[in-house]
């Protein structure tokens, strides 16, 4: 059976590393999408459901060594052990979902062992399946420390999975650093990785630029994104470039909220205006934009954006507690200004 599945294995890494070599034909943005989305996992995601290629881990590496040197040529983007691992958790969980086959291996079959078992026996009632599920069982406990899911749920192979992930996500914050650990609750946190999910297409505004695709990656996964320098405003730069989102040099991220905003109201076919003039707050400040039409109760709406990093000095004890609680404090403070 191992030279079957090793057969079948080669081909599908062939066939993978061939069609990667053509993705940087692609924008980047489009190329990672393809990557995560049709070229990883769901090409071999058959064959792990099917048969225990689990008991071979070294040819499952060797597919997700393609994978990996995919996504650092498509980032332009070192990938070491510590943004790699992260990068193969799930979307919710901080990573961009580009899952190790290695890891999802035990789960798939363990999870397909149980959803056929009835319909294999009423066939071949010969057939020795539950020496193979305890061989998997027996596996899959040595990874976790968890119970293994009750038995309604041991079809889903979300349920096997999610266990061991949940584990590792732990893991990875539990030993970060404070650094890491806010960005680690920061791109945890629902939504806030759901550009990996949209489609990368330039009529829906939502096709990256390459850098800025570079960019988004390096600060998700903390990999280093220039060489250490000092900024024209006078602080020192390391090689991870967060300094960018904190200096007061750093321009364009209200702007292009404001103006993100204005584009989906319009686009709602609700006329906006930014910066409205005669309008002013208490404080004789405009607010950064308002309906031409009423919104509610005849009123018009208004907003004010405030953007905030999350991992500047300031937040810190914030965000290594609770992600979001940055974000939380400064809308406080602007309510209450």
């Amino acid at each position: 059976m191992e030279e079957g599945l090793e057969r079948a294995v080669r081909a599908k890494t062939s066939k993978i590393r061939l069609v990667n070599a053509n993705l940087n034909l692609l924008f980047a943005h489009q190329a990672l999408f393809l990557l995560k989305n049709c070229l990883c996992l769901p090409k071999l995601l058959y064959i792990l459901r099917c048969s225990p290629v689990w008991k071979v881990p070294a040819l499952l590496r060797e597919f997700d060594e393609v994978v990996r040197s995919s996504l650092s040529e498509i980032a332009n983007t070192g990938m070491s052990s510590g943004p790699w691992r992260q990068a193969t958790l799930p979307v919710g969980l901080g990573g961009l979902g580009i899952r190790r086959t290695e890891e999802v291996a035990l789960p798939a079959f363990l999870a397909s062992l149980h959803s056929v078992r009835q319909l294999v026996l009423s066939i071949l009632p010969e057939a020795d399946l539950h020496g193979e599920a305890n061989l998997a069982l027996s596996k899959w406990s040595l990874l976790s420390t968890a119970e293994p899911p009750v038995p309604e749920l041991r079809r889903q192979q979300k349920a096997w999975d999610m266990a061991l992930l949940k584990e590792i996500h732990e893991q990875l914050v539990s030993t970060a650093s404070d650094n890491d650990k806010a960005r680690l609750l920061a791109v945890s946190d629902k939504n806030s990785g759901s550009w990996l999910h949209a489609l990368p297409l330039p009529s829906l505004g939502n096709l990256l630029d390459n850098n800025a695709l570079r960019i988004s990656i390096g600060l998700r996964l903390g990999a280093k994104l220039c060489r250490p320098h000092v900024c024209r405003c006078g602080a020192s730069v390391d090689e991870f470039g967060q300094h960018g989102l904190s200096c007061k040099f750093s321009g364009g991220r209200h702007s292009a909220l404001n103006e993100s905003l204005k584009r989906a109201l319009t686009t709602a076919q609700i006329p906006t205006v930014l910066e409205p003039p005669g309008i002013f707050r208490k404080d004789k400040r405009r607010p950064d934009g308002m309906t031409q039409v009423p919104w509610k109760n005849g009123k018009e709406l208004v907003w004010d954006v405030t953007v905030v990093d999350t991992q500047a000095l300031t937040n810190f004890a914030m965000s290594t507690a609770k992600a979001g609680s940055a974000a939380d404090a400064a809308e406080k403070r602007k309510i209450t200004k």
